[in-house]
């Protein structure tokens, strides 16, 4: 079915394109980092989350509706939801040597049409990083995924086969190929769903698929083939609602290397949610997920305004920390050089000025170091590096 758009498809397309990047605001002059009330998740027999008070149309329930054992592959297939947008995707990278590989499937009503395809990507050499690109656009009905049995996606000569923590990716492009298997735990925060409003049709959902993984398999470049071995990461994000409509700011921040994963994300909902703050911190080591969860302190220790974009406040400096029965987390961020990215700024003039009637987005990342103080099943570390966080805040 061919729909018109319900606002500008230069629009639809921009948000899209934040929801996904903030998954990796200003608050005026209240500043967009504020402590997280307690969102406690009450469980029922059979492992399934039940309601925990009444909803209203103001209502954000983060993570605790839904069930929230172990991820499956029903949890991985299409929503094909309806709405201009809905948008889905699925990111798997292998970080391998010599080559790296990165595939990703996206599914979306934005603009013309519905439920397109697109699968995009890379093989990278990790020597000189020199790159292989593809980039494949599908209509409804050019791409496939299966409804029942293991997890899959087909778009053009690109697959994923697999369940959560065990995929096998596969593709072919201009005399270039990879076949590579992804191996490690999946993750989810809660029942990884956030639902807004009282009827609970509005929603954003997000899952890590490997949290930390092997890489194993083989790339062809030019005809020669080599096999690859490294670690492994993979993710995947639906929602059916523009972000600006549900969300005023997002801080995140990730860690991955060959033996730690931290994902520290944290949310602040729209005046219309009474700027409700919803959050998850994972921390993995070696593969096995040390720590985790949704009901963490978050505080700003000094706030950044650049005089070139008055009303736009960032932190600069955040602390993070969580407490789950006598296991706790300290996660610090010192004030860093701070840099801002404008996501509209690559735009046409007309379509900018389109985009910026709606909502006009700023990125702040904050160069700076970190500091993960952990204290679990009796025992203590702390590790320190240097990274960055960014805050994405919508107006």
């Amino acid at each position: 079915m061919i729909r018109r758009p319900s606002f500008p498809l230069v629009l639809v397309c921009v948000l899209s394109v934040a929801w996904l990047a903030a998954c990796g605001g200003t608050q005026g002059n209240q500043g967009p980092v504020v402590q997280i009330e307690k969102n406690a998740m009450v469980k029922s027999e059979g492992g399934e989350v039940k309601e925990p008070e009444p909803l209203t149309e103001t209502s954000v329930s983060a993570w605790n509706l839904g069930p929230t054992g172990p991820l499956t592959s029903d949890d991985l297939r299409p929503m094909m939801s309806d709405g201009e947008a809905y948008n889905e995707k699925w990111e798997f990278t292998a970080y391998g040597d010599p080559y790296e590989v990165k595939l990703k499937f996206t599914v979306a009503n934005l603009g013309w049409g519905d439920f397109k395809g697109r699968v995009n990507g890379f093989i990278k050499r990790t020597a000189d990083g020199k790159s292989w690109k593809f980039d494949k656009k599908l209509d409804e009905g050019k791409w496939k995924y299966s409804k029942d049995g293991l997890f899959e996606i087909t778009m053009g000569n690109f697959t994923v086969r697999g369940e959560p923590g065990d995929f096998r990716l596969t593709g072919e492009f201009d005399g270039h190929a990879f076949d590579v298997t992804l191996q490690g735990n999946s993750w989810r925060p809660g029942s990884g769903m956030t639902l807004f409003g009282q009827n609970l049709r509005e929603y954003s959902k997000t899952a890590t698929l490997i949290v930390q993984g092997s890489v194993e398999g083989n790339v062809t470049i030019d005809g020669e083939t080599v096999p690859i071995t490294g670690r492994a990461y993979a993710n995947h994000f639906a929602t059916n609602v523009g972000i600006h409509e549900v969300t005023d700011n997002v801080v995140r921040f990730r860690k991955h290397t060959d033996d730690l994963l931290i994902e520290f994300k944290h949310y602040v909902s729209t005046d219309k949610y009474n700027r409700a703050p919803f959050s998850f911190l994972c921390v993995s080591y070696d593969g096995v997920i040390v720590f985790e969860a949704t009901d963490l302190q978050v505080t700003a220790t000094g706030y950044f305004e650049d005089p070139a974009h008055p009303g736009y406040v960032a932190p600069h400096g955040i602390q993070v920390s969580a407490k789950v029965g006598e296991d706790e987390v300290r996660l610090s961020f010192p004030a860093g050089e701070v840099s801002i990215n404008d996501p509209l700024a690559k735009l046409p003039a007309i379509e900018r000025a389109v985009a910026e009637q709606i909502t006009k987005p700023l990125e702040f990342k904050d160069d700076t170091t970190w500091r993960l103080d952990i204290f679990v099943g009796g025992y203590a570390g702390t590790i320190e590096d240097e990274g960055s966080y960014t805050t994405t805040l919508f107006k």
